[in-house]
């Protein structure tokens, strides 16, 4: 299977843009550490409360294993009651 990329986007709550922003930036480290994950990086939007992790996984295999890790868990813990909806998750595959 080729590798894969994730664009993943989430906004603040009013008022809770550091408290998200420091979960979201909690997730960095210890992911571009895990095996398969060829690069992941957060993006702050212009607005200061929109976010977005931009990620190139090896294979599926890897990104399903990065959704079950400890930090992961947390981040989606931590994160719930600091956003403004769901998380908006597309999976993208280069088209040519």
């Amino acid at each position: 299977m080729s590798d894969l990329y994730v664009a993943a986007t989430a906004k603040a709550q009013e008022g809770a843009a550091a408290q998200l922003r420091a979960v979201l930036e909690a997730l960095v480290a210890p992911t571009r550490q895990e095996s398969g994950n060829l690069a992941y990086n957060l993006y702050t939007g212009a607005d200061g409360k929109s976010f977005l992790f931009f990620e190139h996984w090896a294979s599926q295999e890897a990104l399903d294993l990065h959704g079950k890790t400890a930090h992961f868990q947390k981040m989606l813990h931590d994160s719930l009651p600091l956003t403004d909806g769901a998380m908006d998750v597309k999976i993208l595959h280069t088209a040519a």
